[in-house]
């Protein structure tokens, strides 16, 4: 023990230290161990048990009884995460994600044990104007996800004797019809987008009358839902929130100009399995082409989180207070609403961990300066104001949840 209250403990057969533990204005003055628990006091008359095996998080208490009132805390405990492999979304599972956040949520739950979290906050979205009111969204929800890898095969040759087709020309006429043909976009009332519109309706001061009769009349109107589904499909950001959304994203050629391609025709698609076959089959048929898929599996759609239970309702309290307390409360306000997001996270690894996973960071998405803040494209970027907030929100959540019963 040092005179700052450190304590520092050993393995003297070992050579080897164990733990380092402190608690602020309360250091250890006397030890007392037992088994595989450690037990701590202070002049002041606080009591400390550590647990010396892997069970908790190392150097944390378990229990603190103070001496002011000798009443017995419980303190929570924080698993912070980094996943490194998110960006690949298991597209190299070989080689990556096998390592990265796959690997954090079998270890949580094989610590922890299933459902033991009260909740996850992983990465989102934020706050923004929408309709000319300022909306927070934690997307309660996740759409699914699917790989279609087209790999055209052909036999090669010299580039001066071509055929009708390259595998080239044929992968070309694949991806046309991929992107001639989209997914229809439907409304489902039971979805967050769908209560995410109803918030909309009810609390945008700028929404457009039109539109806000229509969403409030499609809660118990087939036909008006309908139309609504008309209105979401004119608009790009809200038709990716509800639709199955489809995008050519890579394509890979031959090695050199003089080379017929063999089998370098490569490209990724998100779409579906039922929507493939129906697309890819037709146009098999048409280049005498032989149609083997699908040895991937998709990822099926998140779990829903429920908007009703506490975790929510802190994460709520939570925006709220680090919204205005940022403005110095001056007559600000913001609305927050449950959504969903138009890509995926790493949640994915926590579904056992607990059912209450919110994809939000608190980014401020208003940008007065005008600059677009090139999300997945060059300069991707946040200004320090926005990233002070976001830190501002993370430390407060911390200590509501430390303080409030979940």
């Amino acid at each position: 023990m040092f005179s700052s209250g450190k304590t520092l403990l050993y393995d003297t057969g070992a050579d080897e230290r164990l733990m380092r533990i402190f608690i602020n204005e309360c250091p250890a003055h006397a030890l007392s161990s037992r088994s595989d628990v450690l037990a701590s006091a202070s002049l002041k008359g606080h009591i400390a048990l550590w647990v010396l095996n892997n069970d908790w998080v190392p150097g944390q208490p378990i229990l603190i009884s103070p001496g002011e009132d000798n009443s017995v805390k419980v303190l929570k405990q924080y698993c912070i995460t980094f996943g490194f492999d998110e960006e690949v979304s298991g597209l190299y599972a070989e080689v990556t994600w096998m390592q990265g956040a796959y690997e954090i949520g079998k270890h949580l739950e094989a610590t922890y044990g299933k459902d033991a979290l009260a909740m996850v906050v992983d990465e989102g979205g934020g706050f923004s104007e929408q309709y000319g009111g300022v909306f927070a969204v934690p997307a309660v929800g996740e759409k699914g996800y699917f790989d279609t890898l087209l790999e055209i095969k052909s036999p090669g040759g010299h580039s001066s004797v071509p055929p009708v087709h390259t595998s080239i020309g044929i992968l070309s006429a694949l991806l046309v019809e991929y992107e001639t043909h989209p997914i229809p976009a439907f409304l489902d009332r039971t979805t967050p987008f769908y209560g995410m519109l109803q918030c909309f309706a009810a609390h945008a001061p700028d929404m457009d009358s039109k539109l806000r009769k229509t969403v409030q009349q499609s809660a118990s109107s087939d036909k008006a839902l309908h139309e609504l589904e008309k209105v979401i499909a004119k608009d790009k950001a809200l038709r990716a929130l509800v639709s199955t959304t489809q995008a050519i994203d890579l394509i890979q050629g031959d090695v050199k100009t003089n080379a017929l391609p063999e089998q370098r025709g490569l490209s990724s698609v998100a779409a579906t399995k039922e929507h493939d076959t129906k697309l890819l089959v037709k146009l098999a048929e048409k280049f005498s082409l032989t149609y083997n898929a699908f040895e991937r599996t998709a990822l099926e759609p998140a779990p829903s989180t429920p908007t009703d239970a506490a975790p929510y309702k802190l994460l709520l309290g939570t925006i709220r207070a680090t919204y205005n307390s940022h403005r110095s409360f001056r007559n600000t306000e913001v609305q927050v609403i449950p959504g969903i997001l138009t890509g995926n996270t790493d949640a994915q690894y926590y579904w056992n961990l607990t059912k209450h996973i919110f994809r939000y960071n608190h980014e401020n998405m208003l940008r007065s300066d005008g600059i677009p803040g090139g999300i997945h494209t060059v300069n991707e970027s946040i200004t320090v104001e926005s990233f002070l907030e976001m830190i501002r929100f993370f430390a407060t959540l911390i200590v509501n949840v430390d303080e409030y019963e979940i």
